[in-house]
């Protein structure tokens, strides 16, 4: 998902594509990383899915997961 950054700036729709097919994973991923001790893998995955939903008009879902990650970076080291 990294390496496909550079596509969604330019909404490559092949790109779109292949996140929308692969959207269950990537939720999968996201809430595997919330559940980690390490915030940043969740914010970075956080970030490029918020640019996929905002661009296809769900920015609800953003919603519901921005306050774990939010919450998970403000725990204390030992308790995320």
């Amino acid at each position: 998902m990294q390496n496909a950054e550079p596509d969604l700036m330019g909404i490559n729709p092949a790109r779109l594509r292949t996140f929308v097919i692969d959207q269950d994973n990537l939720r999968s991923a996201l809430d595997w990383a919330l559940a980690a001790d390490d915030p940043q893998p969740a914010a970075e995955l956080l970030w490029r899915w918020a640019c996929v939903c905002f661009y296809r008009g769900r920015p609800r879902e953003v919603e519901e997961w921005a306050p774990r990650a939010v919450a998970q970076r403000n725990a204390p080291i030992g308790r995320r």
